[in-house]
């Protein structure tokens, strides 16, 4: 999906606005640190979502006044940019349907058993309904961003064609191996494999049966690689190989290995017709992006948003 990268900074602070979206004057007591519109953020909510955002991200762990004064004008204009796509999104007339909700919902949880979902959420103190506001919240953005910016890009043969020109070195192939191993623990042990190999036993049969590496249970196939995907001393030796040959015994820190190599590739370049979509994706990525930096800051020139510096210097310290 198209802006990942734009959107992760942004969709991370979605439960920030369950508070902050409906805030609307409020106490006058509370001291307010920026406004949108007629609604607010206070610094009680900003440090709050702060903290919060703080123990989940690393980088975020800041102890030098001067980074930590940038880090905080930064994450307040991350929060103020969020508020206006939200409202930018309303003002589009564009909502998340139940149905689209609950997909996106089924396809987070097919990756955590039941009970190991529950206590992500626990461990991380956001409530159900939190979470699951915050999913809607995210989808609506994308939907906005997809409407309003993406589906207004259009690539065209001529542009492909012309990056596939200019770009040669991105479509080169170097040489790939197709090799498979067996791994034991003992020189014995793999002295004794390459015996049954050069008796006639079955390579892969006996890396299924013998082979310590997770590999094994799939015959000991590596794949396809090419040179410097292996362990220096692996890739000598497999490389070296003819076609169909068995290599020698390679020691290693995990214990003693066993290669075949099965086949090899050329070095190439692929064709414009293989890498077509690829170079399109890749054009409607950067397209999308440079549009979506004029888009938003024409929105925010246009948004009525006002910061209290002062204040904001003030929780800085």
């Amino acid at each position: 999906m198209l802006f990942n990268r734009l959107l992760t900074s942004l969709l991370c602070l979605s439960l920030f606005y369950l508070s902050v979206g409906c805030q609307r004057g409020g106490n006058a007591e509370k001291r307010i640190l920026a406004k949108i519109g007629d609604e607010t953020i206070t610094v009680d909510e900003f440090n709050r979502e702060f903290d919060r955002v703080r123990l989940e991200d690393m980088s975020f762990d800041i102890r030098d006044k001067l980074s930590l004064n940038k880090l905080k004008a930064n994450f307040l204009n991350r929060l103020l940019e969020r508020r206006i796509l939200l409202a930018e999104a309303q003002r589009h007339g564009l909502s998340i349907s139940g149905d689209e909700l609950n997909r996106e919902i089924s396809l987070i949880k097919k990756d955590y058993p039941e009970k190991s979902f529950v206590e992500t959420l626990i461990s991380e103190y956001v409530k159900y309904e939190d979470w699951e506001e915050r999913i809607r919240m995210k989808l609506l953005i994308e939907k906005l961003i997809n409407t309003v910016i993406i589906a207004n890009i259009s690539i065209g043969d001529e542009e492909i064609a012309k990056y596939y020109q200019d770009h040669p070195q991105e479509f080169l192939i170097p040489e790939q191996v197709k090799a498979r191993q067996i791994l034991v623990g003992t020189e014995v042990d793999a002295r004794d494999i390459v015996t049954k190999l050069r008796s006639g036993e079955d390579f892969t049969e006996l890396a299924k049966e013998k082979s310590l590496s997770p590999d094994g249970k799939e015959g000991g196939d590596l794949g396809y690689f090419s040179h410097g995907h292996m362990p220096p001393e692996f890739d000598k030796v497999i490389f070296s190989l003819g076609t169909g040959r068995l290599s020698k015994i390679v020691k290693s820190p995990y214990g003693y290995h066993i290669f075949k190599l099965e086949e090899r590739r050329k070095a190439r370049k692929l064709s414009l017709y293989e890498v077509y979509e690829q170079i399109k994706e890749k054009l409607r990525q950067e397209g999308a992006e440079q549009e979506y930096g004029k888009w938003l800051e024409k929105i925010k020139n246009t948004t009525k948003v006002e910061v209290n510096h002062q204040l904001l210097e003030e929780i800085s310290e």
